[in-house]
């Protein structure tokens, strides 16, 4: 479990140093495509609908930060990835859930050594 928690902050910390190192110009909302994550993540039934809706907030909290000031933008996304990690774990198991922060950080990797931050979408293909 220590490990668990000290690996999330270190995920939630590269993705809030990502938003930081970009300009406004360069940031796009990070979501997720739901009906390629609830298949890759084996969704249930009755997952679907939270997730989406987590999802939808996650990228309603990312536009908000994207209008204020550039002082506060790295609070706030730092902000809304918590939560939106908070809420993934809430709905999802255990194993779902480090399949969901697997393709974060994988992701968040690819495009940090391609130059730019956060995708639009961050699923692995399988």
């Amino acid at each position: 479990m220590k490990r668990l928690f000290i690996g999330l902050v270190a995920v939630v910390m590269s993705v809030a140093t990502g938003f930081a190192q970009t300009t406004n110009s360069e940031k796009e909302p990070f979501s997720a495509d739901i009906n390629k994550l609830s298949t890759y993540l084996a969704l249930e039934a009755n997952q679907v609908d939270e997730i989406a809706d987590i999802n939808n907030l996650f990228l309603q909290r990312q536009q908000e930060s994207m209008q204020v000031s550039p002082a506060f933008q790295e609070e706030m996304l730092t902000q809304a990835v918590y939560e939106n990690l908070q809420l993934m774990k809430y709905y999802l198991t255990p194993e779902q859930y480090r399949k969901y922060v697997r393709i974060i950080n994988a992701t968040n990797s690819n495009r940090q050594s391609s130059g730019s931050i956060l995708p639009d979408v961050y699923l692995a293909e399988n």
